[in-house]
């Protein structure tokens, strides 16, 4: 008798256990919103005002790593590739460095109640002894997903065949289901500039957002986050 009630209390705090772990699995997480990565960068433009960074931690060859980036205004078109490149991010910025392109990359968001002044361009130039720098000021949004990157990316894409065109399909198709989803939280009270999420299918996304923009994060459909 007593090992009946010993056994039948084990399987209930397995299947608690379990049912907690389930439950954890599918909420939403909170993650940093800083870090510093290193690996096979590439930087490509997705039209006049975005652009996508893709980071090879691995060595696999593939990304597993992406970052979205929105300007306020047009920018030079971009396709650049670096080894060895690092990539850092903070709450407001974001910093690429290519050493075999000799570039690094700023782009910085807009803080609030700032706003970009009419008439001066976004995009500043300054080179040095080693590095071009180019400097991105009222970034829109940085979008950043990894781990699951399904909705993101095709299957099996390596990093050097990173097309603009497919991501930029890829991408448009996604922020037509983020506005599917919205709620109305670009207006409303509970408007944010940064949000986080980590979803049981394995995808992660965080989305930090410049002046005038609110951020939303979900598990819709796997990791959905985005700026309006």
């Amino acid at each position: 008798m007593l090992k009946r009630v010993f056994m039948l209390g084990l399987v209930s705090s397995v299947s608690l256990a379990a049912a907690m772990m389930a439950a954890g699995s599918l909420a939403p997480l909170a993650e940093p919103l800083s870090g510093a990565y290193a690996g096979d960068v590439v930087v490509r433009s997705l039209g006049e005002a975005s652009l996508v960074v893709a980071i090879d931690e691995t060595g696999e060859g593939s990304a597993s790593r992406l970052f979205f980036v929105e300007t306020a205004r047009p920018v030079e078109m971009m396709s650049l590739r670096s080894a060895v490149a690092r990539v850092e991010r903070t709450q407001d910025t974001l910093v690429v460095t290519l050493p075999r392109e000799h570039r690094s990359l700023v782009f910085s968001l807009a803080a609030e109640g700032e706003r970009e002044t009419p008439g001066v361009s976004s995009e500043h130039r300054q080179k040095s002894s080693r590095l071009e720098v180019t400097r991105f000021e009222n970034v829109r949004a940085i979008r950043e997903y990894r781990g699951n990157l399904t909705r993101v990316l095709p299957l099996n894409v390596p990093l050097n065949t990173i097309t603009t065109k497919g991501l930029k399909a890829f991408t448009a198709a996604i922020d037509t289901e983020y506005q599917n989803y919205d709620d109305g939280g670009g207006s409303g009270s509970g408007c944010v500039r940064s949000c986080s999420t980590s979803c049981g299918d394995g995808s992660s996304c965080t989305a930090t957002c410049g002046a005038g923009q609110c951020g939303s994060c979900s598990c819709t459909l796997g990791a959905s986050c985005y700026c309006r």
